[in-house]
């Protein structure tokens, strides 16, 4: 016989209400999740009343945590973004529970402006405002960026683009790859890095436009120029 979801929530609340205070765990996994979802649920379940007529018995729950703590650990959320998606939660004008996919989005925003982070629309924005814009500066460090960490990120992102041929779609998958691997960076206490000039190597060929310098293919020309030089020089 199926329990009945009013025992299931006496037995998370009582099982909250007996569980010893400990420091919250920095890991990810199926394990990790299992032992933080009933907390999870009870916010859930304050945030969103409705889950009480949607989620009726022991089965039903039992589904329901498997299949959100298989997504968290799919998209690799730390307890933090969690909490910042709960956040989020409690502005939404609903008595329903959204998808799990919805919930992960938001707790990835939350995440963002948590941390000081950019959002994946506004790095995207400054991503095609500096490829704009590039030629008018001698480096990309020199380019007026709105923040730290987008000189970091946007620097990759168009790295990656010109390497792999990317897509619009697909550097932006790579804008939220970046900003998530930013998180966990930040969640262990690093710092973003200093955005600091490069000295010009007067010794080295000279790019006609940044375009060139960064493509690999100009790379591995200059290379084999500066090879040549030095083979020269050695005879």
């Amino acid at each position: 016989m199926l329990k009945p979801l009013q025992d299931v929530y006496s037995n998370v609340q009582t099982g909250l209400r007996h569980e010893p205070q400990r420091a919250r765990p920095t890991g990810k996994g199926h394990e990790y999740y299992e032992r933080e979802f009933n907390k999870i649920f009870m916010s859930l379940k304050g945030i969103f009343p409705s889950m009480a007529n949607t989620i009726k018995t022991q089965q039903e729950y039992d589904s329901m945590r498997r299949e959100w703590i298989a997504a968290f650990v799919e998209n690799g959320l730390l307890l933090k973004q969690v909490d910042a998606g709960l956040v989020i939660a409690r502005k939404q004008n609903t008595d329903f529970l959204p998808s799990v996919g919805k919930f992960i989005s938001w707790s990835k925003e939350g995440s963002y402006s948590l941390m000081g982070l950019p959002t994946v629309i506004e790095v995207m924005r400054e991503f095609r405002k500096y490829n704009s814009k590039r030629l008018d500066y001698s480096s990309a460090e020199l380019f007026p960026w709105s923040l730290p960490i987008m000189y970091w990120i946007v620097t990759d992102l168009r790295k990656n683009m010109l390497q792999h041929n990317q897509s619009d779609l697909e550097v932006e998958k790579r804008a939220e790859y970046s900003l998530n691997q930013w998180v966990k960076k930040l969640s262990r206490g690093e710092k973003v890095p200093e955005i600091r000039v490069q000295i010009e190597n007067k010794d080295s060929a000279p790019c006609l436009s940044s375009f060139q310098c960064d493509h690999p293919i100009i790379k591995k020309i200059r290379d084999r120029i500066e090879a040549a030089k030095r083979s020269s020089n050695n005879g």
